[in-house]
This record gives C-alpha cells, structure tokens and sequence, in this order.
C-alpha cells in the first residue's frame, strides 16, 4: 500500500433521481457505501469520506470529513478532502460505483508522476473524474474555482496537467469498473450483475 495516497469517498449528493441515499441501497447483502469501503480497504490504509451529512455515516470503517464548502458538489468534496487530509495524492470516488476493480486502481497508482497533477481514466472517450487521482498541489487552484462557482469537475481537469488512462488500457480490467448507479433502473442493473456474478 502507498501510505502517499489516500482514498476519498464522495457521499454528499442529494440522490434526487433516485429518491433515496444512495449510500445506502442495499447491494451484495450490504449498503453501496460498505461495498464500497471494503473494495477501497484491499488497496488503501486510509479511507475517508466526505459529505454534508457525517454524522449518518457513524460506525462505517472509514473517516468521516464535513464538507467545507456545502453544496458545491464534487468539486467541493476534493477541495475539502485535500484540504483536511495529510496526503501527496488522493484517489477519488464516487459512492454510487459498486464494481470497483483493485487492480485497476493499483494499475493507476502505479502511474503517479510528479508531473502530471490529474491521472484520470477515459471511458468510452469521456474522463472519469471521479475514479481520478488529484494531487495535494491542486489545493489552492480547486479552492479558487469553487469560490468563484467554476463547478464543473471536466472543466477544472481540462486545466490542470493531466494524464489520461486509455479504454484500451481499461478494457482489461472489466466491463462494469466504472457503472455507477443514478436511476431505479441503475440500481436494478446492479442487482442484475451481482446475482450474474454470484450464479457463474
């Protein structure tokens, strides 16, 4: 394990398409959220998640972050967590992505350069900027756009020195690594290819 990087779950969106927290869908038996947490626990010593809501995520094995700077989304999560986590590099999450592939996320660490700032995957061609590694040096730069409410997450990575994982790269590591869940329909999907798996 790099004791340089730490994992950063996202867990402060309102879930409106669903209509529920979707931290807490029930999946493999357990919350999305422990799912998640118990993947990230094979590769990282260090888990936190950070949210508007920290005190409803009590007893999960993972460090709880406020978020700084309230509903200003994912953004507002990175800045928050690399704000309050003594770390060269966080790999962020989202809590809504139940097929999280720890060798995909070794493959990534492993590319961590001095020179690039972002070390995002593609997928079908679009960046995935919540399955990406931040480093600590973009601070100050995040916390500028979220000030001046320069939200977008694609837009701030499109100005940063950023290295791009290929599909071609990717593809090896499985088809559903980044799937996550928005709509009832996502969530039934998922419960579809738990029990595809669980029968083969």
């Amino acid at each position: 394990m790099r004791s340089d990087v730490k994992a950063v779950v996202l867990s402060g969106g309102k879930s409106e398409r669903i209509g529920d927290n979707k931290s807490f869908l029930s999946i493999e038996s357990s919350f999305l959220l422990d799912v998640v947490v118990r993947r990230l626990q094979l590769v990282f010593s260090d888990i936190y998640i950070v949210t508007n809501r920290p005190s409803i995520y009590e007893g999960l094995n993972a460090i709880c972050l406020a978020d700084i700077f309230p509903e200003k989304g994912p953004l507002g999560g990175i800045y928050t967590a690399l704000e309050l986590i003594n770390a060269n590099y966080i790999f962020v999450f989202a809590c809504d992505m139940p097929f999280l592939n720890t060798q995909l996320i070794t493959f990534m660490m492993e590319k961590i350069d001095k020179r690039y700032d972002v070390i995002v995957p593609l997928s079908d061609k679009k960046a995935e900027p919540l399955h990406a590694i931040y480093s600590s040096s973009l601070k100050d730069k995040i916390r500028d756009s979220v000030i001046k409410n320069r939200l977008s997450v694609n837009s701030f990575i499109n100005r940063c020195s950023t290295l791009t994982v290929n599909s071609e790269e990717i593809k090896t590591f499985g088809s559903n690594v980044f799937f996550n869940i928005n709509t009832a329909e996502d969530y039934k999907k998922a419960l579809d290819i738990v029990e595809y798996g669980a029968k083969n």
